[in-house]
């Protein structure tokens, strides 16, 4: 008898559904796989830090376009908005967009155009207007609380269009006022696509600024604007979290709730990445693989000799923080592994914590339950970003094209 697993969801409403696809989204990119299930703490600390922000967006210049494209919808005759959906029009015009952008871009090394492999083969996968909805709504962009399904739902079955043109009767100019405050721009030009590129002008810049300082109080992108730190958040030095945390924790202007979440996220992280390494040595070690065992190894006696535990009830102290419910196995797993490395228990201790929490998270399907069949260098997480790598391009997308 064959046995086979499926994934699947209890259909709820389409804003899960959107979220389902994110985070499958997500899971595809390099190092997020979560053996140990300490995923929804990571993202809790993302979402404090970086509201909005996913680690599969690319360019600030979406922020931009995809409002353009819904309000590009909404100024079209009601009887051509009758012919198709928002998110038929949608699928179309980032199709368009990717085409577009391809071109304009071909010979200037411009980087992060969603869709740039697919153009000729079957079009945009990965859909922009899906990939950055939650920042579109986090910043007010587009004022609604709902997924993107349920509002394109929303504005097909609408008899109004905020496009109305001039000579309409007053009813359409009520409506078409209602509508206009669900898409906010920097400014409304119908050709904008025939001159669509990457890089943001100084009047959007300014425009995602302007919403970003009206954003979440103690979010970093917030907080940095409001301080005019922008700049020197961004400087080389800083590209990696923990060298921009311990930045940020510095910064006097800075509230004392974003350097408190920063503080604790790197502490989480850098615990964590302990039990990380003991997992790939576990794995190397099954699997026969002596240098990788050896390497893995010397950054154990690194990680050991360099970490600094923070008070003991820290686990408890994060959750509260974050106001993340951990399951029961995971919750126990972390206080146990703070425990024994506040306690120096003995490596054969700590393997057998890591290897149980991969029993208890992945099941059978944990990869220490399985034989490898080539040479992997590192599997799964490493130490912790935070998305800080994804917010960086695209905050200083913002940052450029003030300096306009």
């Amino acid at each position: 008898m064959s046995t086979y697993s499926q994934l699947g969801w209890v259909d709820f409403s389409s804003d899960d559904r959107e979220r389902v696809k994110q985070v499958l989204s997500q899971l595809q990119e390099k190092g997020t796989l979560d053996e140990l299930g300490i995923g929804r703490l990571r993202d809790a600390f993302a979402d404090l830090l970086f509201p909005g922000f996913s680690t599969i967006q690319t360019r600030g210049k979406y922020l931009i376009i995809v409002p353009r494209l819904i309000r590009s919808y909404l100024a079209l005759k009601p009887t051509e908005r009758k012919r198709q959906s928002l998110a038929d029009y949608l699928k179309k015009q980032e199709d368009e967009v990717a085409k577009l952008l391809v071109k304009r871009h071909l010979e200037d090394g411009e980087t992060g155009i969603i869709g740039s492999t697919m153009v000729e083969n079957g079009g945009v996968a990965r859909r922009p207007s899906s990939v950055y909805w939650g920042a579109l709504r986090q910043w007010g962009i587009i004022d609604t609380s709902v997924a993107l399904v349920q509002f394109s739902r929303e504005i097909t079955q609408s008899e109004t269009s905020l496009g109305m043109l001039k000579g309409e009767d007053e009813s359409d100019d009520k409506d078409a006022l209602v509508g206009k405050h669900k898409v906010h721009l920097d400014a409304w030009v119908p050709d904008w696509l025939e001159n669509v590129e990457l890089n943001l002008t100084r009047s959007e810049a300014s425009f995602l600024k302007e919403k970003m300082l009206r954003g979440a109080i103690d979010s970093v992108p917030t907080q940095l604007f409001q301080h005019n730190l922008m700049g020197n958040a961004l400087e080389k030095q800083y590209d990696n979290f923990p060298e921009f945390s311990a930045w940020l924790c510095q910064q006097s202007h800075v509230s004392e709730k974003t350097k408190e979440t920063a503080r604790y996220a790197q502490a989480f992280s850098e615990l964590i990445y302990g039990a990380h390494i003991r997992f790939n040595c576990l794995l190397a070690e099954r699997n026969q693989q002596h240098s990788r065992l050896m390497a893995h190894r010397n950054d154990w006696n690194l990680w050991v000799d360099s970490i600094q535990l923070e008070q003991e009830d820290c686990v408890d102290i994060w959750l509260k923080h974050t106001e993340v419910r951990l399951s029961d196995y995971t919750d126990r797993f972390l206080k146990a592994w703070y425990k024994a490395i506040h306690t120096k228990a003995p490596v054969q201790m700590l393997d057998r914590l890591v290897e149980q929490q991969c029993k208890d998270n992945k099941k059978q399907r944990s990869i220490l339950q399985k034989r490898l069949t080539q040479d992997i260098e590192w599997f799964g997480m490493s130490r912790l970003n935070y998305r800080w790598a994804q917010v960086r391009v695209i905050l200083g997308d913002i940052q450029k094209g003030l300096e306009c």
